[in-house]
């Protein structure tokens, strides 16, 4: 039997935050980060609901299992303080960014997964374009035969538009859900209607590319960083400590040799 923990309830704290307009925006954009990626309201069977076993369903519960953690790094300072004050002061930040590291973890995650779904979705899009379909038609084959990270937000737009909204209102409230701009930019390329067919499959081939340059680089960018890291790697593992065992002889005799050459 699974247990799911409720997180402390501080919003009416976190409210008078929100009187400034920067933090106000903070927030929200928080929220909706934190919406998307435990998949609170999208329709996402792969993203887990919970963060240590708490239920997070918006910024206030996030907010309120930073707070527990922080507690929890308090009660952890104050027994460790007692055998040495460095690991109180380990332990206080380290346990308290948990929560904030495991979410900007599963973000990441989740828009690098994002935008490689985009690119099927994007290439479904242009085969059904050149098979003669309409957007509406081509949105519709993709929610009912595409199984990916992107497909849930078809499907929502797909319902939006059946209950009467114009694809350009339903695409764009779809669309801030993603946290990923080239859904946002395939979505307003899908809303030229002043342009024919021909011209929304080569501007969404161009966008394609582009997300594919941008991982491309992305991609060269880790290995040269994953290149540092193994030198590092390599001079802090292997080569200090293997000139230390070569000169430390050389050094202790040399010290021996000048105490007794200077008595």
């Amino acid at each position: 039997m699974k247990i799911t923990l409720k997180p402390l309830k501080i919003k009416k704290y976190v409210k008078r935050f929100e009187k400034n307009q920067k933090a106000k925006d903070i927030i929200e954009k928080l929220d909706r980060q934190i919406k998307t990626v435990f998949g609170v309201d999208v329709e996402i069977q792969s993203l887990k609901r919970t963060l240590f076993g708490f239920a997070v369903q918006d910024v206030y519960d996030f907010i309120s299992i930073v707070f527990t953690f922080f507690l929890i790094s308090c009660l952890l300072f104050a027994l460790y303080t007692r055998i040495s004050i460095l690991f109180g002061l380990i332990f206080l930040p380290s346990v308290t960014a948990m929560p904030i590291a495991v979410l900007s973890i599963r973000t990441k995650k989740f828009k690098n997964q994002f935008k490689q779904d985009l690119l099927d979705t994007i290439e479904t899009m242009i085969q059904g374009f050149k098979c003669g379909l309409v957007v509406e038609q081509v949105l519709e084959y993709i929610s009912e035969s595409q199984e990916n990270l992107v497909t849930p937000f078809i499907r929502e737009i797909n319902l939006r538009l059946l209950a009467g909204q114009s694809l350009k209102e339903a695409s764009l409230k779809v669309s801030q859900k993603t946290l990923c701009s080239e859904f946002e930019k395939m979505c307003r390329i899908f809303n030229l209607r002043s342009v024919t067919i021909s011209h929304i499959s080569e501007a969404l081939s161009m966008l394609a590319q582009n997300i594919y340059e941008e991982q491309k680089t992305e991609i060269e960018t880790l290995a040269d960083k994953l290149n540092v890291r193994f030198t590092l790697i390599m001079l802090v593992g292997y080569v200090i400590p293997f000139l230390i065992l070569v000169t430390y002889p050389l050094v202790m005799m040399m010290t021996k040799y000048s105490f007794f050459g200077g008595s």
